[in-house]
């Protein structure tokens, strides 16, 4: 009897553990954690220090998971388990609320220092790459912060430092930010525009914009690259950094490559088709925005030509740096079965610091586009203008095409000419614009839309 009374104890007391924590790293889970919340928030006094909570989300913890598998998942979230823990103090409590979410509770620090000293030891402790499966992955947090006041109960402070997260993934991720009463509109104002997303595809509210690449020696047209832009119903026209991270954070990203991809072939196939002589008119299209998940992208990019008919050799895919992270190995992968349908792969706004310049010999790309930032140098005498050039002729080097991102004046173009033979594009040369100028261009009517040096160098061809 004695014997039974014991099992039926331990097994009670399993049944707790596992409705109180996390199964995969043994944690608090949400309702321990809400409960422990509710709880500090009771026995608080008017003149004690508020509580403080962390809530903190793995940028980009999806990607492992799409390239690495479920289980490296696993691993690098018992991996940042460990890592956080390690930046708490025994008397504070670490929870995992599901998928790549953590909170930490904070009874006795002082605020807000104490909680954004354990903010920053937590990102800090989380830049070191993680090694999964024998690779090294590099993954971020954004953490949220918010303290307890008159008046709120666990659910509303939850809910204030998850506001506060998201704030800190808009700013650009791996980041901390505090909780301000004015997040909960931009909140809204997000989700909202989430939904006029999902109907501005539905009601073919979006709309691509082109612009030209010429070759800066002879100005003459070499491709053209397909910018989206969102026709909104109340706000006007829409650049993509207004929109995309609300496509990305809701699972829209891939159906709106596809759209740009299809819409942008499709349309210069028809060009190449009305006006032979640009029949070898490279499409540049930019998948910025999203990791490289292999199957997805390759999958996307076959649909779409064989829909549109397009040729896949003058097809370019600009994909940023920052694309390749946070697995640069397993992204090769990926671009490599990219190359295999025989489409160009463009390196957008290169220079960001994301990769070395060395790197470049490793990666299966054929163009390197250099960033604005870079362009913007070229023509002074500054360190940055020196590094623009030696990038430069890295590329040209490796046998790669250079395009020169964001020129605007007629001293950048000169500079960059003497530098190498590279391409460009930018206002001076020509803004985005719609169907009907490019149309005009390719017609020969270059002086409709192409500017200032541009002009004069095609002019003495």
């Amino acid at each position: 009897m004695r014997r039974s009374h014991e099992r039926l104890r331990l097994v009670e007391d399993e049944l707790k553990t596992q409705a109180f924590h996390d199964p995969l790293t043994k944690l608090a889970n949400r309702e321990l954690f809400a409960d422990r919340v509710q709880h500090a928030l009771e026995l608080r006094t008017r003149d004690q220090a508020p509580v403080a909570i962390l809530f903190l989300d793995l940028d980009d913890f999806k990607s492992v998971n799409d390239s690495l598998g479920h289980a490296a998942g696993d691993q690098l979230l018992l991996a940042a388990a460990h890592r956080i823990s390690e930046c708490v103090r025994p008397s504070d409590t670490l929870a995992r609320f599901g998928g790549d979410e953590f909170a930490v509770l904070l009874e006795e620090t002082s605020a807000p220092d104490g909680a954004v000293r354990t903010a920053e030891r937590v990102l800090a402790s989380l830049q070191a790459p993680f090694v999964l499966e024998g690779r090294e992955v590099s993954v971020r947090s954004s953490v949220g912060i918010a303290f307890s006041a008159p008046g709120l109960d666990a659910d509303r402070l939850l809910r204030n430092a998850d506001v506060a997260m998201y704030r800190a993934k808009s700013q650009g991720k791996g980041r901390y930010a505090l909780y301000a009463p004015e997040m909960h509109d931009a909140i809204v104002r997000r989700m909202h525009l989430r939904t006029e997303l999902e109907r501005a595809m539905e009601h073919d509210e979006l709309f691509l914009a082109y612009q030209p690449i010429v070759d800066l020696d002879s100005g003459a047209l070499v491709g053209i690259e397909a910018l989206l832009r969102w026709n909104h119903p109340r706000r006007g026209h829409l650049h993509p950094t207004d929109f995309m991270s609300v496509a990305g954070e809701s699972g829209l990203m891939s159906a709106v490559n596809r759209w740009v991809l299809e819409r942008a072939c499709s349309q210069v196939n028809q060009w190449q088709r009305r006006f032979p002589a640009h029949g070898e008119l490279i499409l540049g299209v930019n998948l910025s925005g999203s990791r490289l998940r292999v199957s997805a992208l390759v999958r996307d990019v076959t649909d779409s030509l064989e829909r549109t008919g397009y040729e896949a050799r003058k097809l370019m895919l600009e994909l940023p740096e920052s694309l390749l992270l946070p697995d640069v190995e397993a992204a090769l992968e990926g671009l490599v079965a990219l190359k295999r349908l025989g489409v160009r792969l463009a390196l957008d706004n290169f220079g960001r610091g994301y990769l070395s310049p060395s790197s470049l010999e490793s990666l299966p790309i054929d163009v390197v586009k250099i960033d604005k930032h870079f362009v913007d140098s070229i023509a002074s005498t500054s360190e940055t203008s020196e590094l623009a050039t030696a990038i430069i002729k890295v590329a040209i080097a490796l046998r790669l095409d250079v395009v020169a991102e964001g020129i605007e004046s007629t001293e950048q173009w000169a500079r960059l000419r003497e530098v190498s033979p590279v391409l460009g594009q930018g206002y001076l040369i020509a803004r985005p614009m719609r169907s009907s100028s490019v149309e005009s261009l390719l017609a020969g009517d270059p002086a409709s839309v192409l500017r200032g040096p541009a002009q004069a160098a095609r002019a003495a061809t």
